[in-house]
């Protein structure tokens, strides 16, 4: 219909909050389950790229959404070097190996150089019309969702006591990528001039974001957090 239900049946929602719970997320559509875990490589000999991938399942099998959230995989793909130059920048910075840091944030540069690339090429096969207003609905989430005002009642999950539920949909915010990298690089997300840093609202989104990801990503981000924390290193 052109509204969503208001109550998730018992014999979608029991099992659904279930497998939510074993995995450590909420249960409702995240960018982990839409992107990172729903693709396949048509040629396993070749690399992931946009012309070697394709989706496991989607909403409207369009163009679109396909390109959509084949970006998004890439671009996690070539995430791959960024942070495990994260990792090894973390680990020299406490062993003061300052030569290593260095030679890692270039390997970071680079990695993050090709992802720039993938995002740039979004609107090749994505139109934002058609994105917005036949794909977006589909990974709306039930939090600030006008068509939810007052959330998703999961039928027969005991914990919410019948109570509707307000969870965030899928968003690429989602992405352990940038939270690892600012980590890892000592970039701190202040609040606004006048204002306490727990009070800035994008700060608080992005905290929240991280509810949304698997457990090790959550635990890798906060290791980078930590990980130059301990020595800071000079000028390079």
């Amino acid at each position: 219909g052109d509204k969503p239900a208001t109550v998730l049946p018992r014999v979608i929602a029991v099992p659904w909050h279930a497998v939510a719970k074993k995995v450590g997320r909420p249960p409702i559509q995240s960018y982990v389950s839409y992107a990172i875990d729903n693709w396949y490589r048509i040629d396993k000999s070749k690399d992931i790229t946009l012309d070697n991938i394709a989706l496991i399942q989607n909403f409207l099998a369009g163009v679109d959404e396909e390109w959509f959230t084949m970006v998004h995989v890439v671009m996690e793909a070539q995430a791959g070097p960024a942070l495990a130059g994260a990792y090894d920048a973390c680990v020299a910075a406490n062993e003061q190996d300052w030569e290593t840091v260095k030679n890692c944030l270039f390997k970071i540069a680079a990695s993050l150089g090709q992802l720039y690339q993938t995002f740039c090429r979004m609107e090749e096969k994505c139109d934002p019309y058609i994105y917005y207003n036949r794909v977006r609905p589909y990974i709306f989430g039930t939090l600030n969702n006008p068509n939810l005002p007052d959330g998703l009642i999961y039928e027969g999950v005991e914990e919410y006591r019948g109570l509707p539920q307000k969870f965030r949909g899928e968003t690429g915010a989602q992405s352990a990528i940038i939270p690892a990298l600012d980590g890892a690089l000592g970039i701190h997300h202040k609040g606004k001039i006048g204002k306490k840093k727990e009070d800035d609202v994008l700060k608080t989104y992005l905290m929240e974001m991280r509810e949304y990801m698997p457990p090790k990503h959550r635990a890798f981000i906060e290791w980078c957090e930590e990980g130059l924390a301990v020595c800071r290193a000079p000028d390079l």
